[in-house]
């Protein structure tokens, strides 16, 4: 990155206006901006993003994320985690690194929930003629109740409900050509990044119309 051809994500912090604020804080934008296109750490940039929001964000805020490449895909991120366990208040930055593995499950949760199911069915027929109804009713409430304990969908709306602030949404997600990985190696998407950002007011992605390598998957 040079100063006479400058990353769009640059360019834009240049042209925020910051005189709702101290230059220091623009300084803080600009480098978030920066460490979140280079992205060299996913989760650690994830969690310092979330903290600096958590501490910063007052009543009224409205919260813009952009960001370009696995940038791009870092702000998806931290809208989703915004979605599923809210923005906590001022003060937990300890209970960041939890709610993001609260946040995180939930997609494997979605996963292998069905696999889960089907477990069951098929351990049911094999056991149907040596097990009564009334012990599969007692089976069937019994894994229910312990779904529900360990379910990460719900863990996550109690923990969004009791610990973090009161209806936060992000306002503006903006990406430039969004890449989840580099090179071959792919992790499993992340919930709420790939479902039409329905759950942020507006999402806008610009994509290189002739952007051809496969290693780098929109």
């Amino acid at each position: 990155m040079t100063h006479s051809s400058p990353t769009t994500i640059v360019e834009l912090a240049h042209m925020l206006k910051p005189s709702w604020t101290s230059l220091s804080y623009l300084k803080q934008v600009v480098y978030h901006l920066v460490d979140m296109a280079i992205a060299w750490n996913f989760e650690r940039i994830v969690l310092s993003a979330y903290q600096w929001l958590s501490e910063n964000y007052e009543d009224g805020d409205q919260i813009f994320l952009f960001g370009f490449l696995r940038g791009a895909y870092q702000v998806r991120v931290i809208a989703g985690m915004i979605e599923k366990v809210g923005l906590l208040h001022k003060g937990n930055n300890d209970q960041i690194p939890f709610a993001y593995e609260l946040y995180s499950a939930t997609v494997t949760e979605r996963q292998t929930k069905a696999q889960a199911t089907n477990d069951v069915h098929n351990d049911e027929s094999l056991q149907s003629s040596s097990t009564n109804s009334e012990e599969k009713i007692d089976k069937e409430r019994n894994a229910e109740n312990q779904h529900e304990a360990e379910n990460p969908e719900i863990l996550a709306s109690y923990f969004k409900e009791t610990l973090s602030r009161p209806n936060v949404k992000v306002h503006f997600v903006g990406a430039w050509d969004t890449v989840s990985s580099i090179g071959f190696v792919r992790g499993p998407t992340l919930p709420e990044t790939t479902t039409g950002m329905k759950h942020v007011t507006v999402f806008r992605h610009a994509l290189a119309l002739d952007e051809r390598r496969v290693k780098f998957p929109t």
